[in-house]
Formats: C-alpha cells, structure tokens, sequence
C-alpha cells in the first residue's frame, strides 16, 4: 500500500499538484498516467512483456489505496470532502442476495470496489512432461497417491486430509458397500 501511495503522490509530483488540491476527475487522469509506459532508463528492473502500462489489478489496488488516504483525510479532519469516485458494483442476483427467503437486510455498504474492469482469467493447463517432472521430483510415493488422488480426482486439499484407508481401499469397506458402487 505504501508504494502504491508514492505512486499517487508522484502522479502529483508531475503535474504539480497538491493533495489538498485533489478533485475526482484527477482520479481519472491517474488511471490514464498509469496507463502510460514507465520510462526504464537507469533502472535495474525493466519491463519484459510487450504490455503497456499497469495491469486493471494493480490500478484497481492503487485507487484503493488511494480512497483509504483521502477516507483517513476526511476523519482526521484535514479535507472536508471525498475526491474518489464511486467504485462499480456488481449487478444482478449475487449483488442483492438478501438470504433466501429475503429475510436478510442488505448489512453495512461495502467500500472499495472496482474503477477499472478486470478481465476474467481461465486457469491455464500444464503440459504432461511438466506434471510427470513434477510428480517424478516429489520425495514419497504417498505424496505422489495424494497428488494423483487430487490431480485425477478433482479432489481438494481438505477433501484429501478427509479420506479413510477404506475410501480409498475397495477390499476394507463392507460387502454391501462394494456391490453399490
């Protein structure tokens, strides 16, 4: 949070701008700024990708950051108003989800929120020499049968430290239970 607040304050710094000066549509020109590519000469760090400027995360992480300090500002009584913006809310049924019977109020209003839209990220699969690498480097063969058991099964964490022997051993569970399944 601290960087992304020196982030603000030199988006300040370049147009000469001081905190208490702040209005919401300079909140607008900060997520253009970021948008622009980072000048990368003298730095030891410089950016790979051919992706131009912050990524709708980071901006998103930033403007919160950045609605926290001016939130700080207006309780400690050093700004009067709140220059952010209101973020975007989701719509639809997850949005006004009041219990089902409706029996449930609405609760406190949420702060934070999204300024910039996120695009939806798929998980991406690994090649199958990467997973036979990775099982191959694994120390036991139980690891490997916990590993398998969640990759194979679709099993999760909490599901795998569940499991009985004879959930998994078909000669341990009851005459009844094996012709069933």
């Amino acid at each position: 949070m601290a960087y992304d607040l020196l982030n603000f304050l030199r988006f300040l710094a370049v147009r000469n701008a001081r905190l208490a000066d702040v209005v919401a549509t300079d909140l607008f020109d900060y997520l253009d700024w970021q948008q622009q590519p980072a000048a990368t000469a003298g730095r030891t760090v410089v950016r790979l990708a051919a992706a131009r400027g912050a990524m709708p995360a980071t901006m998103n992480r930033r403007v919160a950051a950045v609605r926290g300090l001016f939130e700080f500002a207006v309780m400690t009584g050093a700004r009067a108003d709140h220059p952010v913006p209101a973020a975007r809310r989701s719509s639809g049924l997850r949005a006004s989800r009041r219990g089902l019977l409706g029996h449930i109020g609405p609760g406190r209003p949420r702060a934070g929120g999204r300024l910039v839209r996120q695009p939806k990220r798929l998980p991406e699969s690994l090649e199958p020499d990467d997973v036979t690498a990775f099982l191959m480097n694994l120390p036991t063969f139980r690891d490997r049968a916990i590993t398998l058991a969640m990759m194979l099964g679709g099993l999760r964490a909490a599901e795998i430290r569940s499991l009985r022997l004879a959930d998994v051993d078909m000669g341990m569970r009851p005459a009844g239970d094996r012709e069933g399944r």
